[in-house]
C-alpha cells in the first residue's frame, strides 16, 4: 500500500511562527532543536536550491527538500534559516521537540 504524501501533508502543520520572518532572537532550546532536525531524514526530495531569504542568495549545495513527522512538515530551508539567523518557530512546535528529546 502506498501512503500519499501530499495527502498527509495536509494535514499537517508547518513550523514556522510566521510565514515571511526568516530571522529572529535564539532560544534556549535551539540545540534540541536542531538536534531533532538532525534526527529526520527528507521524505521528499527535489533539486530545487534554497534561497537565503535575508541576503537574497542561492545556497550552494543545499537542495529545498521536505521533511514530516506525525504532527508537523518542514523544508531544507527552514533548518537552514532557524540554523543560521534563529528564524522564529511555533511555540506549540518548540514544546512538541522539546517533549520528544527528554
Amino acid at each position: 500500500m502506498t501512503k500519499h504524501h501530499s495527502n498527509n501533508l495536509s494535514q499537517k502543520e508547518e513550523i514556522k511562527a510566521s510565514a515571511n520572518c526568516y530571522q529572529g532572537n535564539i532560544i534556549e532550546h535551539k540545540e534540541k532543536i536542531l538536534k531533532f532536525f538532525a534526527s529526520n531524514k527528507p521524505m521528499l526530495f527535489t533539486t530545487m536550491k534554497v534561497i537565503d531569504r535575508i541576503t537574497n542568495t542561492e545556497v550552494e549545495n543545499l537542495c529545498n527538500s521536505r521533511y514530516y513527522d506525525d504532527l508537523y512538515f518542514w523544508s531544507e530551508a527552514d533548518i537552514y534559516h532557524f540554523k543560521k539567523y534563529n528564524m522564529p518557530l511555533k511555540q506549540r512546535f518548540v514544546e512538541y521537540v522539546i517533549s520528544k528529546t527528554k
